[in-house]
């Protein structure tokens, strides 16, 4: 089963790690990543842009209204984005639990799911 795991972090808090810091958190992922890959249960993992340059769009009554993003109640945005194949959400979370983005955010995990139209899946 394929599982998202998504990267919360305050930028403002990844803004003023030190290089070195930054540097590390990043090798580290880039480690993940490969080790990920070899076992398999890696299909994608990306980091994100800054939120200040994301948009959000909204479609209404057939109109697409776009703004300045990212909406959050809380100073944690989306920083990266893993998706993995795990057994079970278990082995998704222990896969998260890797990350090295989880010792200065959170990681969230949850299941992907299949599209269905009229009984069918279609995605």
């Amino acid at each position: 089963m394929r599982y998202v795991c998504l990267i919360h972090i305050d930028e403002s808090a990844l803004d003023a790690l030190p290089l070195a810091e930054l540097d590390a958190l990043n090798a580290g992922h880039v480690e993940l990543n490969r080790d990920l890959q070899r076992s398999g249960h890696l299909i994608e993992a990306e980091a994100l842009g800054a939120s200040a340059d994301a948009r959000l769009v909204r479609v209404r009554e057939g109109r697409a209204h776009v703004v300045d993003g990212p909406y959050a109640e809380s100073k944690e945005v989306v920083a990266g984005i893993y998706l993995v194949e795990a057994k079970d959400l278990d082995e998704a979370a222990a896969m998260a639990a890797r990350m090295p983005g989880a010792t200065v955010g959170t990681v969230e995990v949850r299941p992907t799911r299949r599209l269905t139209v009229g009984g069918e899946v279609v995605w």
